[in-house]
Formats: C-alpha cells, sequence, structure tokens
C-alpha cells in the first residue's frame, strides 16, 4: 500500500514562505491534521468543485485528494477574505 504524499503547488509554495511564523505553525498543524484524514476539509461547490477548504486562524488553504494516487496537493493559501476570489484566477490561468 502506497503511502499519503502531500505535494504543493509553486503558487501555494510562494505564499506559505511569505507567512509569519505563528502562521506558518498553524498551517503545519493544519496539514498534519489533513496527513490523518485527508476528507476533513470541507468540500468546495460551483466552480470549485473537486477542491477542499480547511480554515486556519483567518486563513484558508485549498488542496485537492487524490485517493487513486493516495496524495494531497496544497493548491492555494490565503486570507479568508480574498483566496477564493484569487484562487479563481489562478484557475483561470490554468486553463488557459
Amino acid at each position: 500500500m502506497k503511502p499519503l504524499s502531500i505535494v504543493y503547488s509553486p503558487e501555494a509554495q510562494h505564499y506559505i514562505r511569505r507567512l509569519h511564523p505563528s502562521v506558518k505553525s498553524a498551517l503545519r498543524n493544519i496539514i498534519e491534521e489533513l496527513f490523518e484524514n485527508p476528507l476533513k476539509g470541507k468540500a468546495l461547490r460551483e466552480e470549485f468543485e473537486g477542491f477542499r477548504s480547511h480554515r486556519f486562524k483567518k486563513y484558508r488553504v485549498i488542496y485537492q485528494y487524490e485517493e487513486n494516487k493516495k496524495q494531497i496537493e496544497i493548491l492555494f493559501a490565503g486570507p479568508r477574505i480574498e483566496v477564493y476570489r484569487l484562487f479563481a484566477e489562478y484557475l483561470k490561468k490554468m486553463k488557459s
């Protein structure tokens, strides 16, 4: 049985690097929780169907769990107030 792996998109890596250390610590805890239960986050709907979101402090991490690959891909992270708008822009850019 293949162990679960976690990968990060370049956008997520870039954003996470710039976070305050206390916020990074909270994010690490969330990622550990996802490692134990990949479906813990909220399933997103409408244009974000197929993605999941998990809250930490005033932030959200958006990820995708691929059960057949046993992989969690951290796609995006940011302040709750703007993360979904920025993620929509990211998805548009990825499709073009």
